[in-house]
């Protein structure tokens, strides 16, 4: 980032590691359909879907009723407010160190009676890590994940004579360079200064798993927010559109409906697609249902 100030120029390193969350803007996230990405949640929070392809991970969390979870957060909250902790430790999400082991101690016992690593330590772990810890990607690693990036490619298929906007790309060089931060941070977790077939294959795991949860099958969804299935309803409403105004002059809703539903596409998408044709100035209303080109 550049700055100029007081007659100072300067050019500041921003590079740095994000860890973000968001929530939606009507407070619950709706629950997607079983054609419908991660990213129909995201967008329900508001951001620009093109930041979605700026993070390696994406999770959903949600807050779902299981009654065994539910009861140990509630003792672990009423255990923490009837310490006399002050609040300013409660801020600092320090609660999970309650009974403080010695200064320096690696193991601590958290309210509920379990032994874990304390805070303290984890935080000067990582510190360390991250100050000392840069890997290489050793020659194993480096082909795994190769080998999964062309393997992803090819079943792509694409090329010049094939190339279509109804085409999926399931990956894109933008996720290799993911797959090769999450490799390298897996390494320097284990303070390793080579990453290792073992830490790629962590990636790779981790990275299949998010993408199946997430629904993600093709990555221009994450540029772009718009899935293939919904490019390929908006192809097929508008390609109805005009072959009506070719026939009749307009085309009323009725049809385009009676001519969607057999290709799949529903009322609900129809009538998406048309508002945002209007919107777009692509399309307009003669009258009632009935609508022509620009």
């Amino acid at each position: 980032m550049d700055v100029s100030k007081g007659g100072v120029k300067a050019t500041l390193n921003t590079r740095c590691a994000v860890l973000a969350a968001a929530n939606p803007k009507e407070g619950r996230f709706t629950k997607r359909g079983s054609n419908e990405s991660v990213m129909h949640s995201f967008n329900e929070t508001g951001l620009p879907p093109p930041l979605a392809s700026r993070f390696d991970i994406i999770w959903m969390l949600r807050d779902e009723v299981r009654v065994d979870d539910d009861e140990r957060i509630a003792r672990h909250i009423l255990e923490v407010r009837t310490q006399g902790v002050s609040e300013t430790k409660l801020d600092e999400a320090l609660e999970f160190d309650l009974r403080e082991a010695e200064e320096g101690e690696i193991f601590g016992i958290g309210v509920d009676g379990s032994e874990h690593l304390t805070l303290e330590f984890l935080r000067k772990y990582i510190a360390y890590a991250k100050r000392n810890i840069n890997p290489d990607l050793s020659e194993d690693a480096k082909a795994l994940i190769l080998e999964y990036y062309t393997n992803e490619r090819q079943s792509f298929g694409r090329d010049q004579q094939q190339y279509s906007e109804t085409e999926v790309i399931p990956i894109t060089p933008r996720a290799l360079e993911a797959l090769i931060r999450l490799t390298e941070a897996h390494a320097r977790m284990h303070l390793r200064e080579v990453a290792t077939a073992d830490d790629a294959k962590m990636a790779l795991a981790i990275f299949r798993h998010w993408r199946e949860e997430a629904g993600i099958e093709d990555e221009s969804e994450l540029h772009s927010g718009v899935s293939v299935s919904q490019r390929n309803a908006g192809n097929t409403v508008r390609s109805i559109i005009r072959d009506l105004c070719s026939d009749k002059g307009v085309a009323e809703l009725t049809e385009i409906f009676n001519r969607s539903e057999p290709k799949g596409v529903n009322e609900y998408q129809v009538e998406e697609i048309i508002s945002q044709m209007l919107t777009s100035g692509q399309l307009y209303e003669v009258s009632n249902g009935r609508y022509s080109w620009v």
